[in-house]
């Protein structure tokens, strides 16, 4: 294995017009500016490298998150959606089983397609989000199926007496 992570340290591409994409070591990284494209489940550019990518890191620039993206991903456990993301695809993390924590930074819920989370189980997860957006995240399709929907602000310090659990 540490020869196969030391081999896909030099991949990347292209994941969008304006979008770049690499993985080092288990580290999934895209960056950009724009709309990251939609992909079936047998051309996204890095699925060959699903089940090393232990992390994703999604650039401040990303604004929608296309079909299959993350599919099968099964090693991540948590993920940081952008601020600027305002859609999510379809797929786009179906298959991630240890996905037990999303921090999404939109004040306003991202628009989701039928089955982004196919085979993960939300009502276990933990949603972090802005304070201000709370409510809104209780009330949207899929997002209000979380187990727990908590103010980001207390994230790190495991503080959680301004909580919102579902």
């Amino acid at each position: 294995m540490c020869m196969f992570l030391r081999k896909i340290a030099r991949s990347g591409g292209s994941c969008g017009r304006k979008l770049v994409w690499t993985v080092d070591k288990g580290v999934l990284t895209i960056k950009g500016e724009g709309n990251m494209r939609d992909f079936y489940i047998d051309n996204v550019p890095w699925s060959k490298y699903r089940l090393v990518i232990k992390e994703i890191e999604i650039g401040e620039g990303v604004t929608y998150i296309g079909s299959y993206a993350f599919f099968g991903c099964e090693a991540i456990t948590e993920i940081t959606i952008p601020a600027a993301v305002n859609g999510i695809e379809k797929w786009a993390f179906g298959y991630c089983g240890e996905l037990a924590e999303i921090t999404c930074l939109n004040i306003n819920p991202p628009i989701i397609k039928p089955a982004v989370f196919d085979k993960v189980n939300v009502e276990s997860m933990k949603l972090f989000v802005p304070y201000s957006a709370l409510g809104a995240y209780s009330i949207s399709p899929v997002w209000k199926d979380f187990g727990a929907i908590k103010d980001v602000r207390f994230k790190k310090t495991g503080n959680l007496r301004n909580k919102w659990t579902m």
